[in-house]
């Protein structure tokens, strides 16, 4: 009746445990990943499912991101906009991108424990500025530390349309053209359309 063909099921971001010490991420991934497999299996025609990994050891991130695809049947991954406090440019996540690029899943970037939400307060703040301004500076990341330059055919998708990306494109791309210190050949705009906007 609202034209939806099916739904995706991903993990809520505050069960992208990366807090956990790997000993216990990879199992509590693996418990994640089964449960949403379990779901989207009973329902192919109505569900597809995402799963997560246990980033906090990027070669565990790997072999559970294999093994939910192979053997679960995963169809994307979910990731938080930092992991632990951890950029997404860091080069120990070269693996865990590289692999993402090879076999062709898509990874959804969701935010989570948002920069500055000491200042938010109690009137929701940190959903409503935290979220989005999360998301621009995850995405910013990826296309300034040479991510998005790395892996041509890694396929990004932002939350809540990006954020505040969109809105200081204009700005970043000055940046890139203007100062020194701001690394990249591709321009933003073009940068942008590796991103898909949820």
């Amino acid at each position: 009746a609202q034209g939806i063909d099916r739904r995706t099921l991903v993990p809520p971001p505050f069960t992208l445990r990366y807090d956990l010490p790997v000993e216990a991420g990879i199992p509590w991934s693996r418990a994640v990943n089964d449960g949403i497999a379990e779901v989207a299996q009973s329902r192919p025609e109505a569900f597809i499912g995402f799963g997560t990994v246990p980033l906090q050891n990027p070669a565990a991130a790997v072999n559970e991101l294999d093994r939910a695809v192979s053997e679960l049947g995963l169809r994307g991954i979910e990731i938080a906009t930092n992991i632990a406090g951890v950029e997404l440019d860091d080069p120990g996540l070269a693996p865990f991108w590289s692999r993402l690029e090879a076999i062709g899943i898509p990874v959804l970037i969701h935010p989570h424990h948002v920069a500055g939400v000491e200042r938010m307060g109690a009137v929701h703040l940190r959903n409503l500025i935290g979220n989005p301004v999360e998301t621009a500076l995850a995405s910013s990341r990826l296309m300034f530390g040479g991510v998005l330059e790395s892996y041509p055919g890694l396929k990004v998708i932002l939350s809540h349309g990006g954020g505040a990306l969109p809105g200081i494109a204009g700005r970043l791309e000055h940046a890139r053209v203007v100062r020194s210190d701001v690394p990249g050949t591709r321009t933003i705009q073009d940068q942008m359309k590796q991103f898909y906007y949820d």
